[in-house]
């Protein structure tokens, strides 16, 4: 039976936004206050959390590959301390490199590669993105709810489902998917 999922954007979402354009060092991430508990709630509540970000950075040589696996792996630590626990289920990046290219946001091919490696249902899943392309890129996987954490500043051109101004607003509709209120 296909299993629900909230797929997460990392910047933004999951951890700060960056001062500068990329997280380049692992001790630079910091999360997002009241990420910890949303992926506790997500996995009480049985579903898959997977985050799905662009990391250019790679393919600009900002940062290699063995550091990106190091940033996400503090990440995860983070995110694992902040939750009791609790670790995002996959972690799928476009880099900016060749072998990720179709990944590319609004492409929906990540979110469609989750889905073929982990037997998800989107029409049932939820996507949480900051920016146009990540709505876009769910809405073109067919994830059902697309919902938008909305900065000061970000232009949107491409309506969610829902959009909130905090993350704390973005777990109460959430929760209300997991619910299956909405």
């Amino acid at each position: 039976m296909p299993q629900r999922c909230v797929f997460f954007d990392r910047d933004g979402v999951i951890n700060e936004p960056p001062a500068e354009r990329y997280v380049t060092d692992p001790s630079a991430l910091v999360l997002c206050e009241g990420i910890g508990g949303l992926l506790r709630a997500v996995h009480e509540a049985g579903w898959m959390a997977v985050v799905v970000t662009s990391q250019r950075c790679v393919g600009r040589g900002l940062v290699d590959l063995p550091r990106l696996r190091a940033i996400h792996e503090a990440m995860q630590e983070a995110a694992a301390a902040a939750s009791g626990g609790h670790r995002f289920d996959a972690i799928y990046a476009f880099t900016g490199l060749p072998a990720s290219e179709a990944w590319e946001k609004p492409s929906p091919a990540m979110v469609v590669q989750a889905a073929r490696d982990h037997d998800l249902d989107l029409p049932g899943s939820v996507l949480l993105g900051d920016q146009d392309r990540d709505v876009a890129m769910g809405i073109g996987a067919g994830v059902g709810t697309t919902l938008r954490l909305r900065y000061a500043g970000h232009a949107v051109a491409v309506d969610a489902d829902h959009t909130v101004e905090t993350l704390a607003a973005a777990r109460g509709v959430i929760e209300g998917c997991l619910r299956g209120a909405t």
